[in-house]
């Protein structure tokens, strides 16, 4: 096992400035990988965006939405077999109207959501159990930021595509769902964003009433400078009892009930981070591009087997190949850190790229499940599921 430095919580948040990039106390950490597991696909076809890991006694299932196909895969992992899809209705009475991102309570209750605004629950045979139409008013203290502020905005669970994978939570203790949250305004260009980055990015929805109980989440300082990050996405992750909301483009991350920011620096950030200004014409294949290309950190995601923290960071790369051709996101290095729910980091493992499909991590009670579902990935065979369980050397 490779040595790491412990650093006390007290030290990194203060020494996590806003104008000066914190400085990295943690070391490399090596890992193994304990088992391969390929499901049979027998020719059949999948897209999955945000899937979902439901763990039982005896088995590992993973619930796979395909909004293209309109339907939910559901496989054994653990046996390495698929068991069966549910097909999703696009009329009558249990109709689901273009689904963007899924959260699986159990295999009876799947939560469903989309782009405008609404949010589905069916069970394991498609029918439709219960539907929420969100149509909130947002708080004074937001509407009162600028006039600018429209009062609309979208509930961003966005499934993976090549360019967002916004996932949600359900929490059963307080039958609500939290989720990532855009507040639209009306300006354009460097203005919008830099309205943008003044509201809440998290909310949280009482399933009840239909309304909200909170509204969460701040950008860090950076983010209001000029120039500044060229996206807000933004991921969270539950731990254990509180809230962590972390930024592509930060080393920051931001702890919600705390109401502060702490810093947990990848070995591998490097400082390649897109930035736009006031005086410049956002360009969208620049902001496409920096996606591919830049420092990011992509997923947060904890772990209530060992009481850890995992936070995914891709390694920024060039924009193109030696032959000219433009890199991908996926052809990217990637790192994962470890950290202590106070924040402290533990270390961090390095990734080779093209292989994994970093975006589809997973938690299970024995190890870290990585999808190998890498369209560059040389020997990933199409007729396969394929994921490798990982175990960190701590």
């Amino acid at each position: 096992m490779i040595r790491f430095f412990s650093v006390l919580w007290l030290f990194i948040l203060l020494s996590c400035g806003h104008n000066v990039r914190c400085k990295t106390f943690h070391s490399l950490i090596e890992f193994e990988v304990i088992q391969s597991v390929n499901v049979k696909l027998s020719g059949s076809q999948y897209y999955h965006v945000t899937p979902n890991i439901f763990e039982t006694d005896t088995a590992v299932m993973l619930f796979g939405l395909d909004p293209y196909a309109g339907k939910v895969d559901v496989y054994n992992l653990t046996s390495e077999e698929f068991l069966y899809s549910i097909l999703l209705q696009k009329e009558g009475p249990h109709e689901v109207i273009s689904p963007h991102a899924l959260y699986i309570h159990n295999p009876d209750s799947i939560y469903l959501m989309n782009d405008v605004n609404q949010l589905y629950l069916i069970n394991q045979k498609g029918e439709r159990l219960n539907i929420w139409n969100f149509d909130f008013n947002l708080p004074d203290s937001v509407l009162a930021l600028d006039q600018a502020i429209t009062g609309a905005y979208i509930i961003a669970a966005y499934g993976k595509s090549e360019y967002l994978n916004l996932p949600f939570i359900y929490e059963k203790k307080d039958n609500a769902v939290m989720a990532r949250l855009l507040i639209l305004n009306h300006h354009q260009g460097s203005e919008e964003y830099t309205l943008l980055y003044r509201t809440p990015n998290l909310i949280k929805i009482d399933l009840q009433t239909g309304q909200p109980v909170g509204f969460y989440g701040k950008y860090p300082a950076h983010f209001l400078k000029e120039p500044k990050p060229h996206n807000p996405f933004a991921h969270f992750a539950k731990v254990v009892d509180n809230t962590w909301v972390q930024f592509d483009s930060s080393d920051e991350i931001y702890w919600v009930e705390q109401d502060t920011f702490f810093c947990s620096r990848s070995l591998y950030a490097n400082n390649q981070v897109t930035v736009f200004s006031s005086e410049e014409v956002i360009d969208e294949e620049k902001e496409l591009r920096a996606y591919h290309t830049d420092d990011a950190y992509v997923g947060i995601y904890y772990d209530p087997y060992r009481n850890l923290v995992y936070r995914v960071f891709q390694v920024g790369q060039p924009d193109k190949n030696p032959d000219g051709t433009l890199n991908h996101k996926l052809q990217a290095p990637f790192t994962v850190m470890i950290l202590k729910p106070t924040g402290e980091t533990i270390g961090e493992a390095v990734f080779e790229g093209s292989k994994y499909n970093f975006l589809d991590f997973f938690v299970t009670s024995q190890g870290v499940l990585m999808s190998k579902e890498n369209s560059f990935n040389t020997e990933n065979e199409e007729e396969l599921y394929s994921f490798d369980l990982i175990r960190f050397k701590l």
